[in-house]
């Protein structure tokens, strides 16, 4: 499994830039960059937040919980099944267990257009705020 250095090594070389570069994009030195990188020093959310804008991936890809880098490019167009809308409802944790809705208690109907809704609302976002 990828740590988040090996995903910051990665993804600076990918766009060719050295420890010292990254480091003045992120007003930072290239010790702290080499130490993120090697594993010595964990990074801060405030950082996370960052790299995660500049190198236009998702945080959870760059702790290596995910190997997908944008999770809106990895969304279907369409759901057309209750399963596979469920599926999808239950992977979005702060609006299913924090907003109040209980997916028991929806037909099939309602958390396809649930579902399919909050596909289009992920999109539109996403395309709005994609540098």
């Amino acid at each position: 499994m990828a740590t988040f250095g090996d995903r910051l090594r990665t993804l600076r070389k990918e766009k060719q830039l050295t420890t010292v570069q990254l480091g003045e994009i992120f007003n930072t030195t290239n010790s702290t960059i080499s130490r993120y990188e090697n594993g010595l020093r964990e990074p801060r959310r405030d950082f996370l937040e960052r790299c995660s804008e500049y190198f236009n991936v998702s945080i959870d890809y760059l702790l290596g919980a995910s190997d997908e880098r944008s999770p809106v490019d990895s969304l279907p167009n369409e759901f057309t099944s209750a399963e596979d809308a469920i599926a999808f409802l239950l992977k979005q944790p702060t609006l299913v267990a924090f907003g109040g809705y209980d997916l028991n208690k929806l037909s099939n109907e309602e958390l396809l257009d649930f579902a399919n809704d909050l596909l289009q609302q992920f999109k539109m976002v996403s395309y709005k705020y994609r540098k």
